[in-house]
C-alpha cells in the first residue's frame, strides 16, 4: 500500500491529516486551540511549536507527507482562521477553524468508507493487521464500520 501512493497516504489513513504551523511562538496557543478543535472533530492533527521560520516548518510537513499544513499568523488567530494549504503546493487561503474541522471529517468519512468495507469482510482475513491499521485509522467515523 505504501509502494502505491509513494507515501502519500489519503487522508483518511494518514497518521497526522493536519498539521498548525504558527508563524511565531506567541501563537503556539492559538495552534493548540486549532489543534483541539480539529481533535474534538475526531481528526489527527498537531501543532509545530518550534522556533523554525515558516518556510521551514512547511518543508519539513511536505517531506513527512501531511495532507494539510494550517498555517497560524496574526490575521488568522485574530478572525479565528487559519490559512490552508495541500501537500503539494496548492494554497486554498483563509478558512474557519470550525468549517475545516467538518470539512475534514465529512473528507475523512468519504474517502474512508469504500476501503474499509473492502478491507474488514470476512474474506479479508489473510490483512489482519492492515485491517486493523484501517479500522485504528477511521475512529472517527465509527457508524460508517460495516456490521459482520
Amino acid at each position: 500500500m505504501i509502494e502505491h501512493y509513494a507515501g502519500v497516504l489519503p487522508f483518511w489513513l494518514a497518521p497526522v491529516q493536519a498539521i498548525v504551523l504558527p508563524v511565531a511562538d506567541r501563537f503556539n496557543e492559538a495552534g493548540e486551540a486549532v489543534v483541539a478543535a480539529l481533535g474534538q472533530a475526531g481528526l489527527r492533527a498537531e501543532v509545530d511549536a518550534r522556533s523554525e521560520s515558516v518556510g521551514r516548518k512547511i518543508r519539513d510537513a511536505e517531506l513527512r507527507k501531511v495532507p494539510y499544513m494550517l498555517v497560524l499568523g496574526e490575521r488568522e488567530a485574530a478572525e479565528g482562521t487559519v490559512s490552508v494549504r495541500s501537500h503539494g503546493g496548492a494554497d486554498r487561503g483563509p478558512v474557519a477553524v470550525g468549517e475545516l474541522a467538518g470539512a475534514g471529517r465529512a473528507r475523512a468519512c468519504a474517502d474512508g468508507l469504500k476501503p474499509l468495507r473492502l478491507c474488514c469482510s470476512a474474506r479479508h482475513a489473510p490483512g489482519a493487521l492492515l485491517c486493523s491499521i484501517m479500522l485504528a485509522a477511521a475512529r472517527t467515523t465509527p457508524s460508517r464500520l460495516p456490521t459482520a
